[in-house]
């Protein structure tokens, strides 16, 4: 008698290698997702954490927080988490934020907040100097509005070192001015052969935490440039430019001429004029009647008439007209009109 063998795979032997691959599958699938959910949280905690840092200075610096005049509305009626908001003035379930003007920081890139969509942004609370994405970062079942406890613990761990914090320029002022102004730059103490330029000048540093301090100061326009080697041991440079300085006065034109009005009585008459500033911009024209030759500048900050489609009208019984303009850094010229 003969016995025949078949040898071949069972239905049940296929049924369990199949679940053994699916298990597999979805274990690399998870793993694959937890990674990139860190990778992506990382991302976020860095940012904001460095806007924070940016905000936190810049607010040190001009005791004003770098906003636009846009305010944002949250109804945290609709958000789960209403716990990132818990050190805010919440009224009827809203909280108002201001706008981050990005420059006044100097961010020009950003990863997120980037105005590519209605809530791709970042605001501030005036209240506390809190930074909120306003849109909501999700990554999993959370989803984070600020620099939370457990986005801070990321970015300071052992694992990271600081490695993408940012070198931070801060002005002493933002906005146009004939004073000298100072540039406080803060560069992190991991990056190494640092050097700060300005204007062939190199300056030195005092430190202060976890940071080398240099301070620029001039009386004029300048660029101050940051070399250094980051913690990859690439070579790089940050740049920062200060073009809010003018000391250089408004100028006037009066026309040669009264131009005479068809009908009058006190006011028979006016004068065209014309004023220029290249830099700040006109701040106001103002003119006065009769001759003012003390303390001009504080006289007109509150007085004088101000001057409408570029035309000083003239007025009985007077010899002299004080033509005065002042641009926005402060700098003014005054001009006698001899009647």
């Amino acid at each position: 008698m003969s016995i025949e063998r078949k040898f071949g795979i069972s239905l049940a032997s296929v049924l369990i290698a199949t679940v053994i691959i699916m298990i597999f599958a979805t274990t690399i699938t998870i793993s694959v997702n937890g990674v990139m959910q860190n990778a992506n949280k990382m991302s976020f905690a860095n940012e904001i954490n460095s806007i924070q840092m940016s905000v936190d200075s810049y607010y040190i610096a001009n005791k004003e927080y770098p906003v636009t005049n846009e305010n944002i509305l949250i109804d945290v009626s609709t958000i789960s988490n209403i716990e990132d908001f818990k050190e805010e003035n919440i009224i009827e379930e809203k909280i108002i934020l201001s706008k981050i003007d990005y420059e006044k920081i100097n961010f020009i890139t950003l990863k997120y907040g980037n105005n590519s969509s209605e809530n791709d942004i970042y605001a501030i609370s005036q209240d506390t100097g809190k930074v909120y994405y306003v849109g909501g970062f999700k990554v999993g079942n959370n989803i984070y509005f600020t620099l939370t406890d457990e986005l801070k613990n990321i970015i300071t761990s052992k694992n990271n070192d600081e490695k993408n914090m940012p070198i931070i320029f801060s002005k002493s002022e933002e906005s146009y001015t004939n004073k000298e102004i100072t540039v406080t730059v803060k560069v992190p103490k991991t990056y190494k052969d640092i050097i700060v330029t300005c204007k062939d000048k190199v300056y030195d540093y005092t430190e202060k935490d976890d940071y080398y301090i240099y301070e620029i100061k001039d009386d004029e326009n300048y660029v101050v440039n940051v070399n250094y080697v980051d913690n990859d041991g690439q070579k790089n440079k940050a740049e920062y430019e200060v073009k809010n300085f003018d000391n250089n006065s408004p100028t006037i034109e009066v026309s040669d001429n009264i131009v005479l009005l068809e009908e009058y009585n006190e006011i028979y008459g006016y004068y065209n004029i014309n004023c220029n500033d290249d830099l700040s911009g006109i701040k106001y024209i103002k003119y006065e009647y009769g001759k003012i030759e003390n303390n001009v500048s504080d006289y007109f900050k509150t007085q004088g008439n101000i001057v409408t489609d570029n035309k000083v009208m003239v007025k009985r019984g007077y010899e002299y007209i004080t033509l005065y303009v002042e641009d926005n850094a402060s700098n003014y010229d005054v001009l006698y009109i001899d009647i």
